[in-house]
Formats: structure tokens, C-alpha cells, sequence
């Protein structure tokens, strides 16, 4: 199976960006990323709503479930994208030389956001004269 590179969103030298940008381009690069980083706000959105008790003292039973039912829900997506995760392919994108995984069709490098595809029709035109 050939895996297409279609084109770099953006350029970013490994050596011209901090850490700080790296981690903030890997937290929302890939279908697999932006779904555990939902399931990450739902996380400290429970955690949020539990603290709000020390608030409203008479209100605790619905903050407490409130929280519950958000914190249950988050644990539900990452079960979800543990098992999505396992089915998805896995491939050395072609940018960055980097192990990344692909959910569908088409779908962002993990590292580099480079957009990657399996379909045939998305290649470069000069790549297909080739």
C-alpha cells in the first residue's frame, strides 16, 4: 500500500520551533489527537464542575453526579479511541520520516501536520507524471 503525500499546511523547521509550539501542534494534529483532546476537556470540565461544591455546599449531589457523568464520559471516548486506534494504519510519513497513524482516507501527520492520504486522485501532479 502507497501512501500519498499531498501537501505540508505549513513549514516549520524542527530546529526554528520551540517545544512549547511543538506541543501545541501535536495536541490538535490527527483525527486521533483532537478525539483524546476532547476527551481531555471533559476531564478537567468534570473536575471543574466537582470543585464547584466548595461554592454551593447545598448543591452537592448534582455537582458530584454532574462531574461523574463528565469524567465517565471521557473515560467512554478514550476507551473508544483506544479500540479506533488499534485499527487504524500506521505508516512513516513521508515529511517528517516519523511513524504516524491514519484514520479513513485522509488524515493529518501526527508530527508535522503534513496532510496525508490513501486515494489515488489526491496525488501531486508532478508526483504523477513521475
Amino acid at each position: 500500500m502507497h501512501v500519498k503525500f499531498v501537501h505540508d499546511k505549513i513549514k516549520l523547521s524542527r530546529m526554528e520551533t520551540s517545544l512549547c509550539e511543538r506541543k501545541k501542534i501535536m495536541l490538535f494534529s490527527g483525527k486521533l489527537n483532537k478525539i483524546r483532546a476532547f476527551a481531555m476537556f471533559f476531564i478537567f470540565a468534570g473536575m471543574g464542575v466537582m470543585y464547584l461544591v466548595f461554592l454551593f455546599k447545598n448543591l452537592i449531589i448534582l455537582f458530584f453526579s454532574t462531574g461523574l457523568i463528565l469524567i465517565l464520559t471521557s473515560v467512554g471516548i478514550y476507551f473508544w479511541a483506544g479500540i479506533v486506534s488499534t485499527h487504524s494504519i500506521s505508516i512513516q510519513c513521508p515529511s517528517c520520516k516519523k511513524q504516524t497513524k491514519i484514520l479513513g482516507k485522509r488524515d493529518e501527520c501526527m508530527h508535522c501536520k503534513a496532510i496525508l492520504s490513501l486515494e489515488p486522485k489526491d496525488v501531486p501532479v508532478e508526483i504523477q507524471s513521475n
